[in-house]
């Protein structure tokens, strides 16, 4: 990944009382240092929004610009899926991102 990639998460929510959201967090390969990414949430708005909506069900994706932080750092992903059936959002889902 270039220093200038951008990663987009899809997603379909059918469930408005829960809201789709992620983080991108960094680490060094170490985990001596870690930064915790501000949460991105699903809403209406292209991209994303920085601050949780009331409620939504949609679908679209959530933008994380430049997300790579290159050196001896790696970037995780970890995002928050609704529940189908009602009931509290499931654990995060993580995936991570590494660029070597």
């Amino acid at each position: 990944m270039d220093t200038n990639d951008d990663v987009l998460v899809y997603y379909e929510d059918k469930n408005p009382g829960e809201l789709f959201h992620c983080y991108g967090d960094i680490a060094n390969a170490d985990h001596s240092d870690t930064v915790l990414g501000s949460a991105r949430y699903a809403c209406s708005t292209v991209g994303g929004c920085t601050t949780a909506p009331a409620s939504y069900a949609g679908q679209g994706y959530i933008r994380f610009p430049d997300i790579t932080h290159g050196g001896n750092y790696f970037t995780t992903l970890e995002c928050w899926m609704p529940s189908v059936y009602g009931g509290q959002a499931s654990r995060p889902k993580s995936l991570v991102i590494d660029e070597r």
